[in-house]
């Protein structure tokens, strides 16, 4: 909350009336001269326009750019030229974790550094010359799109220390951008999905694994693949 500063106003009657229009608190007093007659005067606390509220960003907007992969902020100020930078927080949580992420001397910021399906909440604070930092502005966010496949886990191998009874597969995925992960099995010239999604976040250290219970393949050559799928929802190639 900003603090207002307040200016104490001792004046003429008539000055007293003007400033009485503008009074959040007043207190007027009548004086008594020496002769013993009255005269006007008045005391009055009066609100001032404050300076914070010059230096708060102001209409800050966001755009999301697909095609180039990047959020474009966009604000203003009542008066611009008393600020010397802005600053930029940045958080995917909307309440709290908001981080510094870079500063500007215009009123635009583009963030390059983003995941798409991924919301990236931002809020901006002013500074002027005086090195006097504003309040937050308000928080706004963007969540990009992208139809680009992802690439499949790099690393996809049976285990050999499994049961012979089953065929227990592992693989490793370090892209940031991955939603999760589908199983695929041939064994008669035919590809068919047989796992559930198998959900990113719950792998430790971006090592997956999955277990074919399936026996009933004996003399039989079995094939297996694993795709990823993006916060986009679009699925990657076999590997």
């Amino acid at each position: 909350m900003a603090k207002f500063p307040l200016l104490h106003v001792v004046g003429s009657f008539e000055s007293c009336i003007q400033a009485q229009e503008k009074l959040t608190h007043k207190d007027v007093q009548v004086a008594i001269n020496k002769f013993g007659g009255g005269v006007y005067a008045c005391s009055a606390t009066i609100e001032l326009i404050s300076y914070e509220k010059f230096i708060i960003p102001k209409g800050v907007t966001l755009q999301t750019d697909t095609i180039n992969h990047k959020n474009l902020l966009v604000w203003g100020y009542f008066k611009p030229e008393i600020i010397s930078m802005s600053a930029v927080y940045r958080s995917t949580q909307y309440e709290d974790g908001y981080e510094l992420f870079g500063t500007t001397n215009d009123m635009e910021f583009t963030d390059q550094q983003i995941i798409a399906r991924i919301k990236y909440y931002y809020h901006v604070e002013g500074v002027d010359y005086f090195a006097r930092t504003s309040e937050t502005s308000i928080k706004v966010y963007g969540l990009t799109q992208t139809d680009k496949k992802p690439q499949p886990p790099y690393l996809v191998m049976l285990d050999s220390t499994a049961s012979k009874s089953v065929s227990k597969l592992i693989w490793q995925d370090n892209q940031h951008d991955s939603r999760g992960y589908w199983v695929y099995r041939n064994s008669d010239g035919e590809w068919q999905k047989i796992s559930d999604f198998i959900y990113a976040v719950d792998l430790k250290d971006g090592l997956g694994e999955f277990v074919d219970t399936a026996n009933h393949f004996n003399n039989h050559l079995v094939q297996y693949a694993i795709t990823t799928e993006s916060l986009s929802n679009v699925e990657s190639d076999f590997v």
